[in-house]
Parts: structure tokens; sequence; C-alpha cells
């Protein structure tokens, strides 16, 4: 990632694109987590509604952190990305 700074992630968590399109992600998430479950369900095919539950998880989980992005919480993009060894 390049060097971005606190300032210029206060100023893009203060445009008006950036909270119209967080308000909107808001409104999608809400619905999303209000829909029933049983709108997954597809009758006699298992391995659908599998996919369908899934599908709905990893999309309540993506908006809720894109909304974390937008409310200017980057440290996703910070972190150092660790390979599972440890330095000896």
């Amino acid at each position: 990632m390049s060097k971005v700074n606190e300032q210029q992630i206060q100023e893009w968590v203060e445009s008006p694109v950036t909270i119209d399109l967080f308000n909107e992600i808001e409104q999608e998430l809400t619905a999303l987590n209000a829909m029933p479950m049983k709108g997954c369900l597809h009758y006699g095919e298992p391995i659908k509604t599998h996919e369908a539950l899934i599908g709905q998880d990893m999309k309540a989980f993506l908006f809720d952190w894109f909304m974390q992005v937008l409310k200017g919480d980057w440290s996703y993009f910070l972190e150092e990305e660790d390979d599972g060894y440890e330095d000896e």
C-alpha cells in the first residue's frame, strides 16, 4: 500500500461521497441482516442451501468490513503479513 497518512484518511472519511457510500452500505447490511434465513432454503437441494447461507454470511461480513474501512479503520492494510514462521 502506498504511504497514506492519518490526515489523508481523515479527509477521505469526512468526504460527502464516503459518507453517502457508508450510508448506502449500512442500509444494505441492515436489509441483509433482516432477511430470514429461510430465504436461503432450497428444498431438496442441500448444496444450494449451503451455498446460499455462506453467500449471505459472506456478504454481511464484507459489508461490515467495508463500513469499518469507510469509517477510517485501515488497520487491515497496515498490519504486517504473518507467514506463520518464527524468526530464528
